[in-house]
């Protein structure tokens, strides 16, 4: 955990891609920013955000528990707490290194009600699915 940690200063996140370092975002207090174009980085065949899992792990020892996206071409934001990327995380062989969370996955600030999710059923390893 970064121990350093000071609310309101901003940490860039930069990724190492084909030999060069690139700034993917920033974390601001537990947030991490990130600005994309969505016919460029919204996955047309799984409709997912997917991030470097790399950034994720940066941006987490920076004190971010949420992600932030601004797609700058339909203006449209997407939040969600990185613990639930983790969770529901989409993992393929077509975006190695990488980890993708399902759009219907984030909340929407223009459509704010919450969504409940199931709580995940623990079964003990010689029990009987009913």
């Amino acid at each position: 955990m970064y121990t350093d940690y000071k609310p309101n200063s901003r940490k860039n996140i930069n990724v190492s891609h084909n030999g060069k370092t690139v700034n993917v975002g920033y974390v601001l207090d537990d947030t991490f920013y990130k600005v994309i174009h969505g016919s460029v980085h919204i996955m047309r065949n799984f409709k997912a955000i997917f991030f470097e899992v790399s950034s994720l792990k940066d941006a987490e020892s920076f004190g971010a528990k949420y992600v932030h996206i601004t797609d700058s071409e339909s203006g449209r934001l997407y939040r969600s707490p990185i613990a639930l990327i983790w969770t529901l995380g989409i993992y393929t062989t077509v975006c190695p290194g990488q980890v993708g969370l399902a759009l219907n996955q984030f909340n929407r600030p223009d459509r704010p009600e919450p969504r409940n999710l199931p709580k995940p059923i623990q079964f003990d390893f010689f029990s009987e699915v009913k």
